[in-house]
């Protein structure tokens, strides 16, 4: 089984991370998270090195990407061979990013089915090169492969990981959050849904729903 660590600088349950975690643990992958600390960033990457993943991954939107390229780089140099992946809106959008220094790979759009496949490569020391949503940067070449149909049938994903966080006991609080559907409607100029709609032109529906029934099933097993 492939080792992954997420690592975040914002002290909040992040539910993307817990999608991704849950899809991973469905094929017994370990999965940790580790928040950053401003005053000691120097421990946290001692605790990501002393858990020896086989992969580490940022969720980076734009305005956090200074952080996340500058916390991948320091990793990079106490462990090169450590593989470092980013996804979320800012790789998304602009995936030139993946030309700075430590950064490996970089996944472009929804990020469930093609983590997946590359833990199960990285498990197996398979060649990985070919996955569908990610860039990879090799042997000074950079590949880029194409964007995957979206997920249609948001019922099939695993509710997500609310484990993964409980022993933030900071983090813990009665509130917590849903995600219904994927996609917008709409095409707001401030907002990065339109870019997002060309991204995944012919992809398939790209507003989708889960069904009452699933919603329903999700928030009854959290309360």
């Amino acid at each position: 089984m492939a080792r992954v660590a997420f690592i975040q600088n914002i002290s909040l349950e992040f539910l993307g991370t817990m999608y991704l975690s849950a899809m991973l643990k469905t094929a017994h992958h370990q999965v940790e998270v580790f928040i950053d600390s401003e005053d000691d960033n120097q421990e946290t990457l001692r605790n990501v090195i002393l858990w020896n993943p086989d992969l580490v991954a940022f969720s980076c939107t734009t305005g956090n990407q200074p952080w996340v390229l500058r916390t991948a780089q320091q990793l990079k140099v106490r462990q090169p061979e450590l593989k470092i992946i980013l996804g979320g809106p800012h790789p998304t959008l602009l995936p030139e990013v993946i030309e700075q220094p430590g950064v490996d790979i970089i996944c472009r759009g929804e990020g469930e089915y093609p983590l997946l496949e590359l833990c199960n490569l990285l498990d197996h020391k398979h060649c990985f090169h070919h996955i569908l949503n990610l860039w990879i940067k090799t042997q000074g070449k950079i590949i880029q492969n194409q964007v995957r149909p979206l997920v249609s049938q948001l019922d099939s994903l695993p509710f997500p990981d609310r484990v993964l966080y409980k022993k933030f006991r900071f983090l813990q609080r009665t509130q917590k959050a849903f995600i219904t559907g994927r996609g917008c409607p709409f095409s707001c100029t401030y907002c990065f849904n339109a870019s997002l709609r060309k991204l995944y032109k012919d992809k398939g529906p790209y507003v989708r729903r889960r069904s009452a029934e699933n919603v329903m099933k999700e928030i009854l097993a959290v309360k």
